[in-house]
């Protein structure tokens, strides 16, 4: 590295200069949100379920498309306006009612994590081309300007919690941080393994795995780590929370309940490797594996109600409604399936690979797939 990089760097690290610039905006006006949809999961519990009954045909209204490529995220939405992220470094906003982009803004860098929506900020991880860096960008789209830039070393790839003054967030090398909205650190973690997984919160404690097979327990408030147990191996699944209860899949296909404790109270094996952050509603478990067999599991006890095969890889999180699991595999296909029965009733294909967790807003089904692809789908009755 040059004398003159260095030195640039160093002031970003000191000032905050900002290593990225935007070539457009996002104008919004500012009304509270009625129903929001503000992180990946629709809350930090993440169990993507939406309680409404859906049928399995879909009719297309609308085809959104962006510069870049989709991580494997979802969208937002911060009333009508859904905000999406590219691996380009671009963070868009489309209106739903109308279907028109409002617009969007742009970094040098890619963007492989969900925003987040707070108030009249959008809130994203921008990681720094060929640098180990990250920019926590806070932008005011009620004014259409930058607010806040937050340089972290390391690379930001995980989904991100969301609190009401601050936000959480952890690097590959498994240091947690958390800051509040002015932009100061409050503390940070250092969970000495490296990170693939998404963290969800069990009430005020962080829950996450490592790639030494742990689950860790992290308060919010102070960063301590509270609670670490050797349960696996590797964790690449996301964590999802509910009833209180803690659930994550491994590298070999085991998916673990655990209590708040850290007390495994049971598991399964599927089989083969889990990447995909597991979904359920009240009573059941969902998830996939990478051999593309589809589980569901009783919440309880863990004993399996069904399992399904379907024609590619399950990496993606289903969307759990009233009746039917909607399904992205890598086999360029969306899948119905009857959440009773576990039969496919439908297939939906696609041009590309999905990418995108489906979602649900205002009974509009939201999917995103290979090549910047996002469309929006009416349920036909």
């Amino acid at each position: 590295m040059g004398f003159l990089k260095k030195i640039f760097l160093i002031l970003i690290l000191i000032v905050g200069i900002s290593p990225g610039c935007f070539n457009s905006s996002i104008k919004l006006d500012f009304l509270k949100n009625s129903n929001p949809y503000p992180v990946f999961g629709k809350t930090n519990q993440r169990t993507f379920y939406f309680p409404l009954s859906i049928t399995d045909s879909i009719k297309l209204k609308y085809d959104y498309s962006v510069s870049g490529s989709f991580a494997n995220s979802s969208v937002v939405f911060h009333n009508q306006y859904l905000f999406v992220n590219d691996l380009s470094g671009r963070v868009y906003c489309y209106n739903t009612t109308t279907g028109k982009k409002t617009g969007h803004i742009s970094y040098k860098g890619s963007i492989f994590t969900t925003p987040l929506i707070h108030r009249s900020w959008v809130i994203f991880a921008n990681v720094h081309f060929d640098e180990n860096l990250t920019s926590i960008i806070i932008y005011d789209f009620s004014r259409a300007e930058h607010y806040k830039e937050i340089i972290i070393k390391g690379k930001v790839k995980t989904e991100m919690l969301l609190m009401s003054n601050g936000i959480i967030f952890s690097t590959e090398k498994g240091i947690v941080y958390r800051y509040d909205f002015l932009g100061t650190k409050l503390w940070q973690a250092d969970t000495k393994s490296n990170i693939n997984s998404s963290p969800a919160m069990s009430d005020s404690t962080i829950v996450i795995g490592n790639e030494n097979g742990e689950i860790l327990f992290i308060n919010s408030e102070t960063g301590e780590i509270i609670n670490r147990k050797k349960i696996g191996t590797m964790f690449d699944s996301g964590v999802m929370v509910k009833n209180g209860n803690i659930f994550a899949g491994d590298y070999d296909g085991n998916l673990y309940c655990l209590n708040s404790d850290g007390s495994q109270r049971w598991s399964f094996n599927s089989g083969n490797r889990i990447t995909m952050t597991p979904a359920a509603d009240d009573s059941s478990i969902y998830f996939g594996n990478l051999k593309g067999k589809l589980f569901k599991l009783d919440i309880s006890d863990g004993n399996l109600i069904w399992s399904a095969i379907v024609d590619g890889v399950l990496n993606i999180t289903p969307a759990v409604t009233d009746n039917f699991l909607i399904v992205p595999d890598q086999n360029k296909q969306i899948h119905f399936v009857n959440k009773f029965t576990g039969e496919i009733t439908e297939n939906h294909s696609l041009d590309g690979r999905a990418k995108l967790t489906p979602v649900i807003k205002d009974s509009i089904l939201y999917i995103g797939y290979d090549n910047g692809n996002l469309e929006a789908y009416e349920f036909i009755r």
